[in-house]
């Protein structure tokens, strides 16, 4: 038996995404008055800060807004040669990535693969922190430490090998399996936070592209006033303010200016290593309701 044979790439949280925007610039204004975040900029990307590391989001200029790629954090540089390892045992081509090319995406050093839906992937230790973070808005704080930035959902058609790949070389296990209006959806997780990834297979075919990011932050006031925000700034709201039933997360669903949306909320209920996979029945307790591209009152 190969020392790797039951290894997996011990992934810690979803640290980081790279999205594309149509312009970059848009997400100064929606970064610090809609999120309450910092932001920065370096060159034509806008970094979205939401605590005291160098970021969380990076958004470069694209055509088409979408995810640019998905960074998962690994401990240090003995776990970043552990994926290196699994990678190679399941024949999953990558390079590896040091110096400059690191101190781009603000680590010490990353893996980048394609992952089999076709997304960009990259795994890392070391990224640069520097202890500061003001909310722009009051927001009591973002909820990151070992969960990370929050969630990534991602539409695809080839769910089943994707959804494979997470769970045998990435160690993911599954939170929740659901089928609902013809949906195939899988909820996956690393860590505590109750999913960190999911895959949706809609009905309709589709191409790859991000559904939504979510970012959960310290409680009900900072969602409400957010909330507020998005009306003040008639800002596109797609799903109302809801709890889910599967991470108990208390959010609504808010459109950005990449195309894609961001769910914000607050009470996100951790899991436990051994938490069995569940199948959904139901969706959410009470709330998000679907509202199309309505705008805030004028």
């Amino acid at each position: 038996m190969s020392p790797t044979d039951n290894l997996t790439v011990p992934i810690q949280n979803l640290g980081y995404i790279g999205v594309y925007s149509k312009d970059p610039q848009d997400w100064r204004f929606y970064g610090t008055e809609i999120m309450g975040a910092m932001v920065m900029e370096e060159g034509e990307t806008v970094f979205v800060k939401i605590d005291d590391r160098s970021h969380r989001i990076a958004v470069h200029p694209g055509e088409e807004g979408g995810v640019a790629y998905l960074g998962f954090e690994v401990q240090g540089p003995l776990e970043l040669e552990q994926a290196a390892d699994v990678l190679r045992r399941d024949g999953v081509p990558f390079e590896r990535i040091e110096g400059a090319g690191a101190e781009e995406r603000k680590v010490a050093a990353l893996l980048r693969l394609i992952d089999p839906n076709g997304v960009s992937v990259e795994i890392y230790y070391g990224q640069h922190r520097d202890y500061t973070f003001l909310s722009s808005k009051g927001v009591s704080r973002f909820v990151t430490q070992e969960q990370g930035l929050g969630h990534a959902v991602i539409l695809t058609q080839d769910i089943d090998k994707t959804v494979d790949f997470y769970l045998r070389t990435f160690g993911f296990k599954i939170s929740d399996i659901a089928q609902r209006d013809g949906n195939q959806m899988y909820f996956l997780r690393c860590g505590p936070r109750e999913h960190t990834i999911a895959f949706i297979k809609p009905a309709a075919g589709t191409d790859v592209r991000l559904h939504h990011f979510m970012v959960e932050v310290g409680n009900i006031d900072d969602v409400g006033k957010a909330y507020d925000r998005i009306y003040e700034n008639k800002i596109p709201l797609t799903l109302t303010l809801g709890r889910h039933a599967n991470d108990s997360m208390i959010s609504f669903y808010a459109s950005t200016p990449g195309g894609f949306l961001m769910e914000y909320g607050c009470q996100g209920v951790p899991m436990t290593p051994t938490d069995a996979a569940t199948t959904m029945t139901v969706g959410d307790i009470w709330g998000h309701r679907f509202v199309g591209d309505v705008e805030g009152p004028a």
